[in-house]
């Protein structure tokens, strides 16, 4: 007898439908085309299930942003022209990491922000991932969104 139940499920892929679904349902994503769907649905998948695979494994900050780095330049070409979905489907990774790592230490979940989040910005601006004054403001404010709207152990 086959059973189908939520409660089979492994978490991260509640979490992941979840996290989707979320998205899924907001003002932005509906006004984007379908091959813009279509590439933030892989992106959040792919990544999600590159999450799970380490989250019982002791984190490596190099490991994880070359991930990030490798994910993001796979979809640069459909990404490049579009700073404003980029930045979208960056705090998707961000809620997604921050839900994911929410029994870690804050310092590790403030360390995979900030590769997200630099990530990001050299896509924006075709750099080197050299620290500046505005990634340094970014990563305040992404302190600030953490304290205010997680909860960690």
């Amino acid at each position: 007898m086959r059973r189908h139940s939520l409660m089979s499920q492994k978490p991260y892929q509640i979490l992941l439908h979840n996290t989707i679904a979320e998205f899924q349902h907001t003002e932005f994503f509906t006004k984007l085309s379908a091959k813009e769907q279509e590439v933030s649905s892989q992106i959040i998948t792919i990544f999600s299930d590159y999450m799970w695979n380490i989250h019982h494994q002791v984190f490596r900050t190099w490991r994880f942003q070359s991930f990030v780095d490798a994910l993001m330049h796979s979809f640069k070409f459909e990404l490049a022209t579009n700073c404003f979905f980029l930045e979208q489907i960056e705090n998707v990774l961000l809620k997604f990491t921050f839900f994911l790592y929410q029994d870690l230490k804050m310092k590790q979940v403030l360390k995979m922000a900030y590769s997200i989040s630099v990530t990001c910005e050299a896509l924006f601006n075709e750099t080197t991932f050299s620290v500046d004054k505005k990634e340094l403001q970014m990563i305040d404010e992404i302190i600030v969104e953490i304290k205010n709207s997680y909860t960690f152990k």
